[in-house]
């Protein structure tokens, strides 16, 4: 009489072992800045096409909703000027009150070679700054929904003069381009370590 029952007992553990392999796995909502061309776009792409949620973040609205339409994205399309910090807040504000969750926050938008627009230095302002905004603006709710803030760094980094600077002449608009980027992405990866 035990060997029948030990046999069923193990019949009930494969059927439920099948049963959770065959259930698809559960949908994400991820915030993807820099969706529109490149990297970014291929990681929205891949997202989508793995079933996920994608709030698409590009500079402007019209170029936000041409690029979930290219995607097939179903998510709101915002537009987010990461230079533009009101806008990085109220973009930021908008998913917030908009998104129930969020899984995943990827910062992968930036700039190389900028002209100089106004008074920020602009690889600081769109590669750092901006991402910073959005990432404590989000952090909650990825923490509640145990999400991972993603940032995309590079090997220019490694020419970061950050221990000879105050972190505040970084925003200094009269900075060597080359160095305002590596400086940026390494306040990007500083970013990624305390977030």
């Amino acid at each position: 009489p035990a060997a029948p029952a030990a046999r069923a007992r193990r019949r009930r553990r494969r059927r439920g072992a099948r049963a959770r392999r065959a259930r698809p796995p559960p949908r994400k909502t991820f915030v993807v800045p820099g969706a529109s061309r490149g990297s970014g776009f291929a990681a929205a792409g891949e997202l989508v096409a793995r079933g996920h949620r994608v709030v698409v973040a590009c500079r402007t609205r019209a170029s936000a909703a041409a690029t979930a339409e290219k995607l097939g994205a179903e998510a709101p399309a915002r537009g987010c000027e990461l230079a533009d910090l009101t806008s990085v807040a109220a973009f930021a504000d908008d998913v917030v009150a908009t998104v129930d969750r969020v899984d995943g926050l990827l910062c992968i938008a930036g700039v190389d070679g900028a002209p100089r627009a106004g008074a920020e230095e602009p690889h600081f302002a769109s590669n750092y700054l901006g991402h910073a905004l959005l990432a404590r603006t989000l952090l909650p709710k990825l923490r509640a929904s145990r999400g991972r803030f993603v940032t995309v760094a590079s090997t220019a980094l490694l020419d970061a003069d950050l221990a000879k600077r105050p972190v505040e002449s970084l925003r200094d608009a009269k900075c060597d381009p080359h160095v305002a980027y590596a400086n940026s992405k390494a306040c990007c990866v500083l970013l990624a370590d305390e977030t």
